[in-house]
């Protein structure tokens, strides 16, 4: 029974449930079921091309580029794909006899050299073709990185300290993607413009709310008329030390008050896989292989927020539960979504970590400092969380996440808790998460699946439990 269980025995299906997941919904199966070939008619969803006289040039970038690759394959069959490149993550092990060329690049999830070389191949070849061929795009997260294209005027290094600089103030992935659209060659639809004929447009969505022109910045689907809030606007907003930004960014955003809208009437695209139906499925799979001895709620797929913030949030979320309890079961509530990590200035030297990896340790910090609160009367409550990211690479490290609860305190002293909360406490000051959990309880709260090869965004479930 789940009463006698300890937090690990809990957590462990947890974790086979999300590889579990991830496996079901890889991008490889989710192109596949897509596309419906059958000589000489390809549907997608309720749209017919006619493949009698043409084929078909796949164009694919992002962290899941080479599994979408291999659904397109297995869907259409070599005879069908006339050729076409990827731009994949650097690391990745490329495939051998494709019709595609795979180049890597993006190394630690930021746009390098590599990556714009690439993304001028992918224009060069996209200008050559005609009006009557048929071009295949698939698109997932870390598309941006992937596919950088500096509008003329802008280096890719100055294009970088602007991200970079918005990034560390907190600005969300919504922000970052409306300035790097309006940085760019091929965002914000201005890739999909350079198609003469028709599109196909696949796309796994890694952004809250699934907005179709903020994923991967856009670079398929019609720019937005009247956008919220414009590029210039933002970088004031962030960025009160004017001369922290190049003067020719500052120029040429000034230019841009009015964005051209780009009509595509010629793309289809569509979603085929999201962070939404990724927790349906993580639920059903942790249900289902635990014979519903273990059942989780699905609270939100929209969560955003600082990820210390949201470790604090969390662990205030958790205890007040827990006291409610009326039965001693262990109680899941998942969490998806994105949150951002908020640098000082200037920023910590050596930072090392990521999102998910920072909002476990603020969790963890919280619930040692309960305990020390508590060690002269402990409440009969546990408390964990799990802050697990889909692409299984959080931040710049090689790091899936980390996991904690109340069960690593056990057996702690007064002054063993009072110097693991000034360790917690030094290393979510200085942003290096990630050294905190490769020492912590020999590394075993750590958690490297390594890269999936998928980025749905990032997971998190607070477990709590009351003894009665």
């Amino acid at each position: 029974m789940l009463t006698s269980k300890s937090f690990i025995q809990v957590y462990r299906p947890f974790e086979k449930a999300f590889i579990s997941a991830l496996t079901l919904l890889s991008p490889e199966s989710c192109v596949q079921s897509s596309l419906k070939y059958s000589h000489p008619k390809l549907t997608v969803q309720n749209t017919n091309y006619d493949l009698s006289n043409t084929k078909i040039h796949i164009i694919a970038f992002g962290k899941a580029a080479i599994s979408m690759v291999f659904g397109a394959e297995k869907s259409l069959g070599d005879s069908v794909i006339a050729g076409g490149i990827a731009s994949v993550p650097f690391g990745s092990l490329l495939p051998t006899n494709s019709k595609i060329q795979f180049f890597p690049g993006a190394k630690n999830n930021l746009p390098d050299s590599d990556s714009e070389e690439t993304t001028k191949k992918i224009e060069e070849y996209l200008q050559k073709l005609g009006e009557n061929e048929i071009v295949l795009f698939l698109i997932s997260g870390g598309g941006s990185a992937l596919l950088p294209a500096p509008i003329e005027g802008i280096t890719l290094e100055e294009k970088l300290k602007v991200i970079k600089i918005l990034a560390t103030n907190g600005a969300t992935i919504q922000e970052l993607n409306t300035v790097r659209i309006a940085l760019s060659r091929v965002k914000g639809g201005k890739l999909g413009k350079l198609v003469k004929g028709k599109a196909i447009s696949l796309i796994i969505s890694d952004i809250i709310g699934d907005p179709i022109e903020l994923i991967a910045s856009g670079p398929t689907v019609s720019s937005i008329e009247n956008q919220k809030e414009t590029a210039f606007s933002i970088l004031q907003r962030f960025c009160s030390d004017k001369e922290l930004i190049p003067r020719n960014v500052w120029k040429i955003l000034e230019k841009q008050l009015t964005t051209e809208n780009q009509v595509l009437s010629n793309i289809q695209n569509l979603i085929v896989a999201s962070n939404s139906i990724f927790v349906k499925t993580l639920v059903n799979q942790l249900e289902s292989e635990t014979l519903n001895e273990i059942k989780a709620s699905t609270i939100s797929t929209q969560f955003e927020g600082g990820a210390t913030e949201s470790g604090k949030a969390f662990f205030n979320k958790a205890l007040s539960a827990a006291k409610l309890l009326k039965s001693d079961s262990w109680n899941i509530e998942i969490f998806a979504g994105e949150t951002t990590v908020s640098f000082p200035s200037p920023p910590p030297i050596n930072a090392n970590g990521g999102r998910n990896q920072e909002m476990a340790l603020s969790f963890f910090l919280e619930l040692i400092k309960h305990q020390i609160e508590t060690f002269e009367n402990l409440e009969n409550v546990k408390l964990g969380i799990a802050c697990l990211g889909t692409d299984g690479q959080d931040g710049p490290t090689n790091a899936t996440g980390a996991f904690c609860s109340t069960d690593d305190l056990q057996g702690l002293n007064l002054a063993d808790l009072k110097s693991l909360k000034s360790e917690a406490e030094l290393h979510l000051s200085s942003k290096t998460s990630y050294n905190f959990w490769s020492k912590f309880n020999s590394s075993m709260n750590h958690v490297k699946l390594g890269k999936t090869g998928h980025n749905l965004m990032d997971v998190y479930a607070i477990f709590y439990f009351k003894h009665q």
